[in-house]
């Protein structure tokens, strides 16, 4: 089967395989399950620590990447979506790459209309797996990615704790990613720009965004990702579960 160009409709959501070009690489404990994104160096992150795409002079902080013989170093990303103003560091002893530049991955996309229950997705990921297990054994596909309104940190802050987004988050690794202001939000309201004060309210979810919009606050696309080898672990918010454990090792390295 040939990788790229084409895309596979498979249960909820469409995948292009393609390969990994991200503005990250992903590491692995074997020992814990800990998982870590580490930001490549020279981005540059607001004090939230999203993407500050007009940074003013003097604000914000750059992203550091210095590796050496002994250790993986840099900017972790947290699996909530955000970057964290520290420098970690993953000795090679213990740490894996396991996502990195021109690996093959799975990019998705989500076609619009609701029904993402936490059932619906574990299903249309695993059969993913088992389809490109099938089809395609020999590219050694490493996970599966999307970056798109869909999967803003900032969701959590205007979502109701239940919706189907916010378990799609939990059970998958957030990271932020550039974009403009109210990017990725024509999708919601149908065009840009967006005047919130004028913005259509047609449905629960250009009504909460509307309101965060209008009190001023900017909006921020953003990223999520799953290692395929991850898939089986759908359902137990893998990433965050080992989370807290895995940078408080990391902090006494």
């Amino acid at each position: 089967m040939t990788l790229e160009n084409e895309e596979f409709n498979i249960g909820r959501f469409s995948f292009h395989p393609t390969t990994f070009n991200a503005h990250f690489t992903v590491f692995r404990n074997d020992a814990t399950g800990g998982t870590v994104a580490l930001a490549n160096a020279g981005n540059h992150f607001n004090d939230e620590g999203l993407f500050d795409t007009e940074p003013l002079l003097g604000s914000g902080w750059i992203s550091q990447r210095r590796d050496d013989e002994d250790c993986y170093i840099g900017t972790p990303f947290t699996p909530w979506g955000y970057a964290l103003r520290e420098e970690v560091r993953l000795p090679r002893t213990h740490w894996r790459q396991a996502v990195g530049l021109n690996d093959h991955t799975l990019a998705i996309h989500i076609p619009r209309g609701g029904g993402m229950t936490p059932d619906v997705c574990r299903n249309t990921f695993q059969q993913a797996v088992a389809f490109f297990a099938t089809h395609s054994p020999d590219h050694n596909l490493k996970a599966i990615h999307c970056y798109s309104w869909i999967a803003s940190p900032l969701l959590a802050r205007v979502l109701p704790r239940d919706a189907n987004l916010l378990d799609l988050h939990a059970e998958t690794y957030l990271y932020p990613v550039w974009s403009k202001y109210h990017h990725g939000l024509n999708h919601i309201f149908g065009h840009l720009p967006i005047d919130p004060a004028t913005a259509p309210r047609d449905t629960s979810l250009q009504r909460v965004i509307a309101d965060y919009l209008q009190q001023g606050y900017p909006w921020h696309i953003g990223g999520f990702f799953i290692l395929l080898e991850d898939v089986q672990h759908y359902g137990t918010r893998w990433y965050r579960t080992h989370w807290q454990a895995t940078l408080e090792s990391l902090r006494n390295v």
